[in-house]
């Protein structure tokens, strides 16, 4: 995999007993996905509080509540290049992880993955473009070595 067309910068703006996976397991999973999707890509991968998350689900969103993943496209010509940021709450994340039963490493690539994909213009609004998204995650994490999240 050329990673020299991908630029992932990752801030840790969060609390510092907060479980952070290693840079290296968030910079894989991020270069892996961003493989499967476009030719270059910039992309910041911050890690936040609950606060930052949820000041920013309500300014973008209008939903008053922190939330374990934001996406901020740049632009809309992905097939090109992709850049934009994800915000990734850890709090939520390892509480998400632990009532799921789930590793924190598979959990923190599920949301990662899943963020990208919104960077790339999927989302699921509709059942349809829900299951599309979906397949798309289980075959990006099944090729990282992960279950699918969604048993």
């Amino acid at each position: 995999m050329n990673t020299d067309a991908y630029t992932i910068a990752i801030q840790v703006a969060c609390e510092p007993e907060d479980p952070v996976p290693a840079h290296d397991h968030l910079q894989y999973c991020a270069h892996h996905v961003l493989a499967s999707l476009t030719p270059r890509a910039d992309i910041c991968l911050r890690i936040v509080t609950p606060l930052e998350s949820q000041q920013l689900n309500t300014v973008h969103r209008h939903q008053t509540k922190p939330t374990n993943v934001l996406s901020f496209c740049y632009h809309d010509d992905v097939a090109t290049q992709l850049e934009g940021d994800l915000v990734l709450c850890a709090q939520i994340i390892c509480h998400e992880a632990q009532l799921q039963q789930k590793s924190l490493d598979a959990h923190w690539a599920h949301l990662i993955i899943h963020g990208i994909l919104h960077l790339a213009g999927f989302d699921h609004e509709l059942e349809q473009d829900a299951q599309r998204m979906e397949q798309q995650e289980i075959k990006l994490l099944a090729q990282l070595g992960f279950p699918n999240p969604y048993e």
